[in-house]
């Protein structure tokens, strides 16, 4: 970690400057009287996805399939026995090659996140310096990877900003490959001006119980009004397994802090809901949800399953939309299966 602290006076600039853009200020009025190497270091990092774009022109899956994952564009996508065998391969390796491209950009759009990550901590750390503490040490505890927090503010969409804490832990493990951001997760309904209590509890419980955990919570202060409207996500945490998901929910329900939270609206994630406040939604998802889009079309004068996307209609036959709709139900039943573990151990008390 001290490596990473012993940034250049031009480097600490550069992330200052990139922060500035993402935050909604003129890159003209940045780049105004700046040298070209530092305007150069700034593209570099604002434009990350300039590969990705090339990757997508060269992806060429058919259309039914785009904005699919790649996981359920390599199931659904069915290369049919051509009388030429010859032929049969090369469409299979179009495909493979398909497969892999589609695979490559979503790898490339984690790392970029990842380092977009990365370089708020690098500047946290340097603001750290000159006084704002970033890390959460338990009280008359041994300092270690559980208890020791990282904190990096961030937006996701315009004017949407956040605080977002990782411990040591779940940093080892995303490292090591053994986390993945989302796939198992717990909403938290809260009103906003509790949402440092929770903070502060979430933060508590983590490391009283040594779980790993990443979590998010929204920056009240610096997110916009118009995004404040009540549907907004507030807090979310995120683990690395189901388990550790289950087993921080059981420990903080139990605290006496969060048994005085209540919601003051009614939301819902495509979870299962555990109290008044906590929804848990594991990875399934965002699959689902992929594949709920397409079965929410219907079919055309010409028996084609219909439906539109970004303001263009998409087509199949009806017997890739039966497959469609297979991929589906069986998404449903995993989730459904995950929401029925979670109902099980909360009537037994036990993780």
């Amino acid at each position: 970690m001290e490596k990473e602290k012993q940034l250049s006076p031009g480097e600490q600039k550069v992330l200052e400057y990139v922060e500035r853009i993402q935050a909604g200020q003129s890159r003209e009025e940045i780049f105004q009287g700046l040298p070209d190497s530092f305007r150069h270091s700034i593209e570099e990092k604002l434009n990350g996805n300039a590969n990705e774009e090339v990757i997508e022109k060269k992806i060429g899956i058919p259309s039914q399939y785009e904005g699919l994952p790649a996981e359920i564009v390599e199931e659904l996508w069915s290369i049919p026995m051509y009388v030429d065998a010859e032929k049969t391969k090369q469409e299979n390796e179009k495909k493979r090659q398909a497969i892999e491209l589609l695979r490559q950009k979503e790898k490339m759009q984690v790392e970029r996140d990842e380092i977009k990550t990365q370089d708020r901590e690098k500047l946290e750390e340097i603001r750290g310096e000159m006084g704002t503490s970033i890390a959460f040490k338990q009280e008359g505890a041994e300092v270690n990877s559980f208890n020791s927090f990282k904190m990096n503010r961030g937006d996701t969409i315009e004017g949407m900003w956040w605080y977002e804490w990782r411990n040591q832990a779940i940093k080892d493990m995303k490292e090591d490959g053994k986390f993945e951001w989302g796939k198992e997760r717990i909403y938290f309904d809260i009103p906003l001006v509790d949402m440092i209590r929770l903070r502060d509890l979430a933060l508590m419980v983590a490391a009283e119980e040594k779980i790993p955990i990443a979590f998010k919570h929204l920056d009240e202060e610096k997110t916009f009004s118009r995004i404040k409207d009540g549907t907004e996500t507030r807090f979310v945490a995120n683990f690395a397994s189901e388990e550790d998901a289950l087993k921080f929910y059981m420990a903080i329900k139990s605290r006496p802090e969060y048994q005085s939270f209540h919601s003051d609206r009614n939301m819902s994630y495509g979870g299962y809901r555990a109290d008044e406040i906590a929804e848990y939604a594991n990875g399934y998802r965002e699959n689902r949800d992929a594949l709920q889009r397409i079965m929410n079309g219907a079919f055309n004068k010409q028996g084609l399953w219909e439906w539109v996307v970004d303001g263009n209609k998409k087509a199949i036959t009806n017997d890739e939309y039966e497959v469609f709709k297979k991929k589906l139900e069986e998404f449903n039943l995993k989730i459904s299966n995950a929401q029925q573990q979670w109902e099980d151990a909360l009537k037994r008390g036990i993780v």
